[in-house]
């Protein structure tokens, strides 16, 4: 695999880059590592890895081995941070925002299509958030991640004028773009080390 140094010490690879990395490296065997050993082994790959990166393999390991992210929503949140590429902050609650959420969705799924059915918890943080910054209903790249009657509904929908409908059918789509674009860079990332989807 080429490039794999590159990417290791690139802060903008995604988790879903770096899992792939790691399987192909060390097998499915390192999601049961202990940091440190991940880290051990990396680091005779390149001693530039970043803590970002490293936090993302985590993340990701942490996500397929136990049902943290799906069952506590203090987990779901760090994890999905990760994901973003922000630090996590564990003492300290940072809430995320609706693309971050849909593009943790995404990525979550991307690395572990068995997921679990998310807690009534996690669900609440979601729907909040959704909630806050005055979504109409989940947006579609959500949707199927969530469970049916839980995925969020303003109940003031049947309500909303044409031009609060239309202000979240254009954020819809822009979350939609986000997330399309974000899925090709994962794919043009592991292109780059000889890995196709």
């Amino acid at each position: 695999m080429k490039d794999v140094h590159k990417l290791l010490e690139d802060d903008l690879a995604y988790a879903s880059t770096l899992n792939v990395i790691c399987i192909k490296l060390f097998g499915q065997a390192y999601f049961n590592w202990e940091p440190e050993i991940i880290e051990e082994e990396l680091r005779k790959i390149t001693t530039h890895i970043s803590r970002i990166n490293l936090d993302k393999i985590q993340a990701i390991s942490a996500l397929v081995t136990t049902e943290q992210y799906y069952t506590f929503w203090e987990t779901f949140e760090n994890i999905s941070n990760v994901l973003n590429m922000n630090d996590p902050q564990f003492e300290t609650a940072t809430p995320l925002s609706s693309v971050e959420i849909c593009w943790s969705l995404v990525e979550a799924n991307l690395n572990d299509q068995e997921g679990d059915i998310f807690s009534n918890e996690v669900l609440a943080y979601i729907n909040k958030i959704f909630e806050l910054e005055g979504l109409l209903e989940a947006p579609t790249v959500a949707k199927k991640y969530l469970s049916g009657d839980m995925a969020y509904r303003n109940k003031k929908f049947d309500t909303a004028t044409g031009g609060q409908k239309k202000h979240f059918f254009d954020f819809n789509t822009e979350i939609s773009q986000i997330v399309k674009f974000r899925v090709k860079q994962i794919k043009q990332q592991l292109t780059k080390i000889g890995i196709d989807l």
